[in-house]
C-alpha cells in the first residue's frame, strides 16, 4: 500500500500492465508492481525531484517514464537505474499539465514526446540519450 501522506493527483499504468506510477500533491512519485489485488513497491523509496504537485505521469516504455508538474519541470525516470533521473527545467513558463507521445516514435536511444502548459504552448521534445 501507499505510505505517502499526500493527495494522489495522477497515476499511470505501464504499457505491459505490470507497474503503476502514482504522483502526489507534494511532488513525490511512487512506483508499484501490480500483483493481483496487491501493490508491491518497485522502488523502496519515493522519487522526489518535483517541488510542486505532479500533474501527469507518462510511460515512454516499460522501464522509463516522464512526469510533469506545476513546478514547470519535466523529469525523466528510469526503473533500470532507480537513482538515475534527468530534469528538463524551465521547459515552459508555467505549469506543465500534460505529456503525450509524439508522432516521432521513441526508441531505446531516442525519446520523443509532447508537453502542454498553462503558458498556452505545446512543445515537441526529441532527444538522443
Amino acid at each position: 500500500s501507499c505510505s505517502v501522506k499526500s493527495v494522489v493527483t495522477c497515476f499511470s499504468i505501464s504499457p505491459d500492465s505490470l507497474n503503476i506510477a502514482i504522483g502526489y500533491q507534494n511532488g513525490l512519485i511512487q512506483v508499484f508492481g501490480i500483483r493481483g489485488d496487491k501493490l508491491d513497491p518497485v522502488v523502496d523509496y519515493e522519487w522526489s525531484a518535483h517541488c510542486a504537485i505532479v500533474n501527469q505521469i507518462y510511460w515512454i516504455d516499460n522501464h522509463k517514464l516522464l512526469s510533469c508538474s506545476l513546478d514547470k519541470c519535466i523529469i525523466e525516470w528510469s526503473l533500470d537505474n532507480k537513482l538515475k533521473w534527468k530534469i528538463h527545467r524551465g521547459a515552459h513558463f508555467a505549469s506543465i499539465n500534460s505529456l503525450c507521445p509524439s508522432t516521432s516514435k521513441s526508441t531505446d536511444k531516442n525519446i520523443s514526446f509532447l508537453s502542454a502548459s498553462s503558458d498556452g504552448c505545446i512543445k515537441e521534445w526529441k532527444e538522443t540519450e
